[in-house]
């Protein structure tokens, strides 16, 4: 999937692309990363911030929907063995391609 695509074909618009890929939710800047013990209550979001890059401590990385909605509705049509449920397995070069895709928003190859 390109960027500037929606996951079903759609055009993102100029805002949505000129935001960051993905986001940090910073919940304890100065937490243990490791320790992910406890929860967050819903009455305390107001107290999140979030980061356009990792900045360290407890967080909790976001990325945009329309960079994944296309490796959504493919995972969605896997069966438990990992293929395809509506098609004849063969390797799904589009599959790879929306995966490096992912991780190029994510800053890694």
């Amino acid at each position: 999937m390109a960027m500037g695509e929606g996951g079903v074909g759609e055009k993102v618009d100029v805002l949505t692309e000129s935001l960051p890929t993905h986001v940090w939710i910073q919940v304890d800047v100065d937490g243990d990363a490791d320790d992910r013990s406890e929860a967050v209550n819903r009455q305390d979001w107001m107290e999140l911030s979030w980061h356009y890059e990792s900045i360290g401590g407890q967080e909790v990385e976001y990325v945009r929907t329309d960079l994944v909605a296309g490796l959504i509705e493919a995972a969605s049509r896997l069966d438990a063995r990992g293929f395809f449920d509506d098609v004849p397995y063969s390797p799904d070069p589009d599959l790879a391609a929306m995966k490096a895709d992912l991780l190029a928003a994510r800053g890694r190859s």
